[in-house]
């Protein structure tokens, strides 16, 4: 894992951020996002490894059905609106809960990132668009602006090198249902699609890992100061 110096990173927040964040009455709960490929793992650990008297992690609900044994769908099934209905009733509620869990418990830090959220169902929604998925789940996209702080969506490496996409594809090391570039970037757009909405939806495009690390680093710092000043 890349890691950008613990010292240099703590010293940009500042005491009035720390007086802030110690203040809240209630976590804040930061999206992180995007498309396959994208370096969220990264840069959570990251995050956590750096910043962890600050923040607590929550799993992506899709990733933890999948290791207890929630059967991977095929090429046809990933493109079927049964399946996808299905899924994403069990996968909304499970995201929101583990959500919850980790908001609620005594103790919590004041930054709560999910590994993914609620708008992501929208993105793998097949029958309705935007529309469609909220009416399914009888909820408004107002949602997102209520419950998430702010959105992070980190650009696919599909987007940015499709060649080394699919080599990672092809070599196996990724345990994906996507199986090419085109799949990939097309679920990137309909995830930055869902999310568009939200208030501060913060779009981070980088080639490489340090460059990615640093970008998210700083933008979740200067966003969290124009949050602790109003804005």
């Amino acid at each position: 894992m890349y890691r950008l110096p613990k010292a240099h990173v703590r010293r940009l927040i500042t005491p009035e951020l720390l007086y802030f964040l110690y203040q809240l009455e209630k976590p804040l709960l930061v999206v992180v996002t995007g498309g396959p490929m994208a370096g969220k793992t990264t840069v959570m650990d990251f995050i956590q490894d750096t910043l962890g008297f600050l923040v607590r992690i929550v799993p992506e609900a899709a990733t933890f059905l999948f290791k207890n044994g929630y059967p991977i769908p095929t090429e046809a099934q990933a493109k079927s609106s049964l399946w996808q209905r299905t899924f994403n009733n069990i996968i909304v509620p499970l995201t929101m809960g583990l959500e919850d869990k980790a908001l609620n418990q005594i103790g919590c830090p004041p930054l709560v990132f999910g590994d993914r959220g609620v708008g992501d169902g929208d993105g793998y929604h097949l029958e309705g668009g935007s529309s469609g998925f909220y009416d399914f789940h009888n909820f408004s996209p107002d949602l997102l602006n209520q419950r998430y702080t702010m959105v992070f969506h980190l650009t696919s490496l599909a987007v940015t090198n499709p060649a080394q996409f699919e080599k990672n594809i092809q070599e196996g090391n990724m345990a994906r249902y996507e199986t090419s570039a085109a799949q990939a970037q097309k679920l990137d757009k309909d995830l930055m699609e869902a999310w568009k909405p939200h208030r501060r939806h913060i779009v981070i495009t980088e080639t490489s890992v340090e460059q990615l690390v640093q970008s998210f680093t700083i933008a979740l710092l200067n966003n969290l100061m124009e949050v602790a000043n109003g804005g």
